[in-house]
């Protein structure tokens, strides 16, 4: 059974970066349809069900179970009269855009969040290098002042020993 790319995202979304890159990569055998807009491949549900990975293969059973339920595109309807009709159904469309757009809100919240935690993470590692640095300064500091007391000091005797002989 031949199934096309734009069918099988539908199907299963969070699979569709995945399909796209192995189909591209020729790590899944899918030929290119002409006459499909956007995306023209048609894979035979086969090739999925004998795919190395499980996500394809549960794909593969999910349709071969029910293949009427596979998502179909109107390809006579135009973009025009698409809004014509969201305009009529009111809340039911505009529920999963409003669904999709939380989560891409939460998910961008918590982008922020990580990239705050590490902005602050990283502060607080240059505060601390830089106290470091501050305290190697100082005994840096006080080893030079250390060794110039000490050469004074074997000058001194040298020069004792050397008057005395």
């Amino acid at each position: 059974m031949e199934i096309t790319l734009n069918q099988l995202i539908d199907a299963a979304p969070e699979l569709a970066m995945m399909l796209r890159s192995d189909i591209r990569h020729g790590k899944l055998a899918a030929m290119r349809k002409t006459g499909v807009a956007g995306r023209p491949y048609v894979i035979d549900s086969e090739v999925l069900a004998q795919s190395e990975h499980e996500s394809y293969r549960a794909l593969a059973q999910k349709i071969l179970k029910n293949p009427d339920r596979l998502p179909v595109r109107r390809a006579s309807q135009s973009r025009s009269e698409s809004y014509v009709g969201v305009r009529g159904n009111g809340d039911e469309v505009w529920q999963p855009l409003m669904k999709m757009l939380e989560s891409q809100h939460g998910m961008l919240q918590q982008m922020i969040n990580v990239f705050l935690h590490e902005m602050q993470q990283s502060h607080e590692r240059y505060d601390r290098q830089g106290r470091e640095m501050q305290e190697l300064s100082y005994k840096l500091g006080q080893a030079h002042q250390k060794a110039e007391r000490l050469e004074r000091m074997l000058g001194e005797r040298v020069g004792r020993s050397q008057e005395q002989a």
